[in-house]
């Protein structure tokens, strides 16, 4: 997984590798990635996060500020281990 972000670190979406060809073609970031992707903000606990982290959650967690600026990544074990 590739987080895509603007000149000022703002999240705009993922890339997946299941979303790149292996035909040698170089898509632009824009045309394949995935927007709009969850984030949650680096001040939510653990422990409030881990019951949204459900089956269907990605592996991954993204943290950014309130404008979308990404912070960073942890992975959803994790959290859930630090929540419990």
């Amino acid at each position: 997984m590739c987080i895509v972000v603007n000149d000022r670190q703002v999240v705009l979406g993922l890339v997946k590798a299941s979303d790149l060809s292996d035909s040698g073609d170089a898509p632009r970031a824009a045309d394949v990635m995935h927007e709009g992707p969850s984030t949650y903000r680096p001040n939510v606990s653990a422990k409030e996060l881990a019951p949204k982290l459900g089956e269907k959650h990605p592996p991954w967690v993204l943290v950014t500020t309130s404008t979308g600026v990404l912070v960073g990544l942890s992975t959803a074990d994790k959290v859930r281990d630090a929540a419990y």
